[in-house]
């Protein structure tokens, strides 16, 4: 069978990935500008009521230099146990000092913040206040009471009223003192400026005087907090000072009396080291002979397990080089070895009893017992040896023992000596180093230093710091347009169904036939989609069901015999057998066409035609239950001939791969110009499969905006692999105004002419 439209693969493959086009992208945002404008314009409206609700924060700033402290002696605690003031460290703890509660709590009284505006609860805050403050925003708007009927918003705050009723009023001015320091402590700033000992201190407020008055304020407590804390250390050193240089002599005198009575207990006389160096002497000479005598062991001991693993075996003596070695050995071996060489020889010339080879027998035996008495002689000395030497070790062992427990006993008593020793001057040192500190207390006492002062005063700002409300407008503006072209970036992403015939055919490479528009309205009551073409010559979908028919018509001449032509499609809901009773009906109007319903799994054509389920068919016909001219249908209003699908069959696909089948087409092909058979989804069953090998050419039909494209690109490989000659495709359903929104001009002008004098809404 000649196969039709199937391009050259090396330009058209249905398997291989879509190339990354910038061109769908720019279409997605076309396509939902709309919404990406409409996303922009609320979210910047929004922020910009915001912005201009925000009450405007005003900010002044004090430039302090800390210095490090200076050379003059000023006794306190820190000056104790502390150094490295100069460091890092030390201004980063001035800078916590500055934004400590103390120095808050000074400013608060200085200011007499609160009575102050600013810092006075409200009385009653609207419901717009309340939700700014929810979020962290200062909403200055007016006092509009909607809470009475939008109920779900914050009611508004209610001053501390309650609480002066029930509350100590002394408790509750230390409540509402800290937390105003609390507050005042929030908005101030410490900024050192980098390789200086400057830091500027910024405080922000509603007020401009009142930010430039605390940035002064919070410098000012700062330097009386550090002057005032310094004169209490003081004081404090010297009070704490008095009460420990008594207990401290006590602990000198104490100390050393211990000391005293322990060199007196022990008999300990100082001296250069004369006992313990007699110890060490002695154990290192007895560590010497006890490692020599060790090692000497060691060998013997070597030899020692040889001898007893050899036994009574006098080949395995022989084999132990010490024992070679011993007197004697080595000649009674020879002797052994000559007389074993002399019995050799001779017992090949005579025999057992012979007298010469009965001497020479008795001389190898005399020397065998003789080089055994001598291997087991010196086996027994070294033996011997080893005992020795292991008895020798042992004492050695207990000599060096008895020399380690002398020095020991030595050290135990030096080592208490120096704890009792190093316990007499370390309460030495310290009684005269407070004795010292208490001296320069006393001569300090009543001396000020100052290690911070102002450089420049804040001044009244003359413009707020903030909110830039330009800048968060803009800001808005402009996350929130990229938040919708994202957003539809990943709509468009996400949609993988095809648009246009275009995309169609540049991803399948296949020839599209033509595009039936999408059917929103039906003018009749009870129109179907299949009539229009008979009802409605001039309307756009029987436009598009001609432009099809001259589609086929000019491919099916391409082919050789195109008679039987199959219609079919991915999934159900496309379309596929309005499409198919259309394209009958339009075709009819120039042959004489047979329309065969093939779907005997859920068939439509004989519902939309309002037959009964009974009614005998394609099914009966194959089976042979019926004869053709009760299966066969004209249809008077097209003039075209049905086949409806018939009675429900348990095996369709037994009966379309029969030669019953194939003879039935072969025969109804003589009598029509066109047979047109309308199939199952070739997703879900392989009917459509089967029923293409006995067509010419097949039809595809693929809905717009529905069908995704792996499943469709997916059938189609199967369908080439098959060697099924596919005939065209068809997007059905096109939407032409959502493509002239999506596509622009191109296809306004390309589709216009489609919806001429007609709209189907």
């Amino acid at each position: 069978m000649d196969t039709f439209n199937t391009p050259n693969p090396q330009l058209f493959d249905a398997t291989k990935e879509e190339e990354f086009n910038l061109l769908p992208l720019i279409r997605g945002i076309l396509r939902y500008k709309w919404g990406i404008l409409g996303l922009a314009l609320v979210v910047t409206m929004i922020a910009a009521v915001v912005a201009y609700s925000i009450r405007p924060t005003y900010l002044a700033s004090t430039t302090l230099l800390i210095e490090p402290p200076n050379n003059q002696r000023v006794v306190s605690l820190e000056d104790v146990f502390t150094s490295g003031r100069g460091s890092a460290n030390y201004f980063n703890t001035q800078y916590q000092i500055l934004t400590s509660r103390d120095v808050a709590l000074r400013v608060v009284e200085e200011l007499q913040l609160a009575q102050h505006p600013e810092f006075r609860p409200r009385q009653n805050r609207n419901w717009l206040e309340s939700l700014g403050a929810r979020f962290g925003l200062d909403l200055e708007t007016p006092d509009i009471d909607i809470h009475g009927f939008l109920p779900f918003l914050p009611a508004p705050e209610a001053d501390m009223q309650d609480a002066t009723t029930t509350s100590d009023p002394v408790q509750l001015n230390e409540q509402r003192l800290n937390s105003l320091a609390d507050n005042i402590r929030g908005r101030l700033r410490v900024s050192p400026v980098e390789r200086t000992q400057v830091a500027r201190l910024s405080f922000t407020s509603h007020s401009p005087q009142l930010a430039a008055d605390m940035a002064n304020a919070f410098a000012k407590a700062y330097i009386e907090s550090t002057l005032d804390s310094r004169l209490e250390a003081t004081r404090q050193t010297s009070e704490w000072l008095t009460d420990r240089l008594g207990g401290m002599r006590e602990n000198l005198e104490q100390s050393e009396k211990a000391l005293q009575a322990f060199r007196e207990r022990q008999g300990l006389v100082e001296q250069s080291g004369g006992v313990l160096g007699t110890f060490e002497q002695a154990l290192s000479d007895n560590a010497a002979q006890l490692s020599a005598t060790r090692s000497t062991r060691m060998q013997l001991e070597t030899v020692y397990q040889q001898i007893r693993a050899a036994g009574n075996n006098l080949d395995r003596l022989l084999n132990i080089p010490q024992i070679v070695s011993g007197n004697g050995i080595s000649e009674t071996r020879s002797e052994y070895l000559a007389a074993q060489g002399e019995v050799n020889q001779l017992q090949a010339r005579y025999g057992p009893r012979h007298p010469r080879m009965v001497a020479a027998t008795t001389r190898r035996d005399q020397a065998l017992t003789n080089l055994r008495q001598l291997a087991t002689a010196t086996a027994n000395t070294i033996r011997t040896e080893y005992e020795v030497a292991r008895d020798n070790e042992r004492a050695m062992a207990n000599l060096v023992q008895e020399s380690r427990q002398g020095i020991q006993d030595i050290n135990r008593k030096q080592h208490q000596l120096r704890i009792l020793e190093r316990d007499v001057e370390a309460n030495r040192q310290l009684y005269d180093m407070f004795l010292t500190r208490f001296k320069e207390a006393g001569a300090a006492e009543g001396v000020e230093t100052v290690n911070a002062r102002i450089v420049d005063q804040a001044l009244k700002p003359s413009g707020p710091f903030k909110p830039d409300r330009q800048r968060i407008i803009v800001s808005a503006f402009l996350l929130s347009l990229m938040a919708g072209i994202g957003l539809a970036f990943l709509l468009n992403t996400l949609d993988n169904t095809f648009k246009t015939a275009e995309d169609l055919e540049g991803l399948l490479g296949v020839h599209v036939l033509g595009t039936a528009p999408l059917i929103r309205r039906l003018l009749g009551r009870n129109q179907q989609v299949h009539q229009i073409p008979l009802d409605q010559p001039q309307a756009p979908f029987t436009e598009a069901m001609r432009t099809i028919r001259t589609g086929v018509l000019l491919s099916a001449s391409n082919l050789g015999n195109s008679k039987r032509l199959v219609v079919t499609s991915s999934t159900v809901s496309e379309g596929k057998t309005s499409l198919s009773m259309s394209m009958a009906f339009t075709l009819g109007q120039m042959e004489k066409v047979l329309l065969i319903d093939a779907d005997m799994r859920r068939p439509a054509i004989g519902k939309n035609l309002e037959l009964s389920s009974k009614h005998p068919g394609l099914s009966d016909l194959v089976a042979g239950i019926e004869p053709l001219d009760k299966c066969l249908l004209h249809h008077e209003s097209s003039g075209i001939d049905i086949i409806p699908a018939g009675t429900l069959p348990p095996n369709p696909l037994d009966l379309i791969s029969s030669q019953r089948f194939e003879k039935l087409l072969e025969g109804l092909e003589k009598s029509y110009d066109r047979i047109i058979i309308d199939t199952p989804p070739c997703q879900l069953v392989s009917d459509a499969l089967v029923l293409s090998r006995r067509a010419h050419g097949l039809i595809f039909v693929v809905k717009a905006d529905s069908t995704p494209k792996p499943i469709v690109k997916a059938n189609i490989k199967r369908l080439r692999q098959a060697e099924i000659p596919i005939l065209g495709l068809v997007l059905n359903q096109f939407d032409a105004k959502k493509a002239r929104k999506y596509y622009g001009a191109y296809y306004h002008s390309q589709y216009d002419s489609a919806y001429y004098g007609y709209n189907y809404k």
